[in-house]
């Protein structure tokens, strides 16, 4: 069977400036939940369990970089 093997998942950490989290995860986390939505990678918050002003992305390359563009489309 011939196809494309699978894309390997990368990560990324987008640095969040001070103060602009609530941006990101927006009112009732609806800015956060579109954007995992639509890129369809893992995203995950920097906070009690990490570094408060960093996002974490994992998954294919093109949708890291396309929630990397969103992300920052809301700064």
């Amino acid at each position: 069977m011939e196809g494309k093997a699978p894309e390997e998942d990368i990560s990324s950490v987008f640095k969040v400036p001070p103060g602009k989290m609530g941006r990101i995860i927006g009112k009732n986390r609806v800015s956060i939940l579109t954007i995992k939505k639509s890129c369809n990678a893992e995203i995950l918050i920097g906070g009690e369990n990490g570094p408060h002003d960093k996002v974490f992305i994992i998954g294919p390359v093109e949708q890291v970089r396309k929630a990397e563009a969103l992300l920052r489309g809301r700064l």
